[in-house]
């Protein structure tokens, strides 16, 4: 299963280098590194790319993050989260799509999440300096869980999510995106997704970033996990 969506997932970056005389795509890389000696011992490494693009009027785009972060050499963290999402438009404003998602966080509960299905989207605003878009998907998953009674679970869901990209400047851009998660079998297990990022540019390669990140889990695999896990990253992100 991880190998199949892991080639999903990366299959839109493969057709936009093999189709690059369509459209120019966008990708960027942030890399973001903090340690500390002496009294206390810290180390945290954190990195993330995406790239997004069209190929014979198919909308590509693909994102991944990796975070870890030890404390005198003792893990206490090891986030990994991939998507990948192709969009195909049906009429002005609406399209359709297919997504998967992959992601690993055992100090959340999960060995892995795994996912993928079809959806339905609307282009709400398209200007060049603002987008808003909501989509309504539904994708079946794959968890196994790394704590809790139960080792594995199959189910589907139910999703709805909202993108927002504004571009303040030709140096300033800003992007908010939301979504809600909810177990069609279980209305109890639901999920909620935050995530704020503001990139400054100090040339045409390269930006500082600063992102904010909430992630919230209602259900979780065991009683001693908290349901809430924040993060606050500043980066330096290279535009290629």
């Amino acid at each position: 299963m991880k190998p199949v969506l892991l080639v999903t997932m990366v299959l839109c970056c493969v057709l936009a280098h093999g189709h690059a005389e369509e459209k120019e795509w966008k990708t960027d890389i942030g890399l973001s590194y903090v340690a500390t000696t002496g009294n206390t011992s810290t180390e945290t490494f954190s990195g993330n790319a995406g790239t997004e693009g069209t190929v014979k009027s198919i909308r590509c785009l693909a994102k991944g993050s990796y975070l870890i972060t030890r404390d005198n050499q003792e893990e206490k963290a090891n986030k990994l989260n991939l998507n990948g999402r192709a969009e195909k438009i049906i009429t002005a404003g609406l399209f359709g799509f297919v997504e998967t998602v992959y992601s690993r966080d055992k100090y959340s509960g999960y060995t892995y999440r795994a996912s993928v299905g079809p959806g339905i989207g609307y282009d709400i605003v398209q200007r060049e300096t603002v987008q808003l878009k909501g989509l309504l998907s539904s994708l079946y998953y794959f968890d196994k869980y790394s704590a809790g009674p139960v080792d594995k679970k199959n189910y589907g869901t139910l999703k709805s999510e909202l993108i927002c990209k504004w571009t303040l400047n030709e140096r300033v851009y800003w992007e908010n995106q939301g979504n809600y998660l909810t177990s069609l079998e279980d209305g109890e297990q639901y999920f909620i997704n935050f995530e704020t990022k503001l990139d400054v540019s100090m040339n045409s390669r390269l930006a500082i970033g600063v992102s904010y990140r909430v992630n919230y889990q209602n259900k979780p695999p065991a009683a001693e996990i908290k349901k809430t896990d924040t993060s606050f990253m500043t980066s330096l992100i290279i535009h290629l």
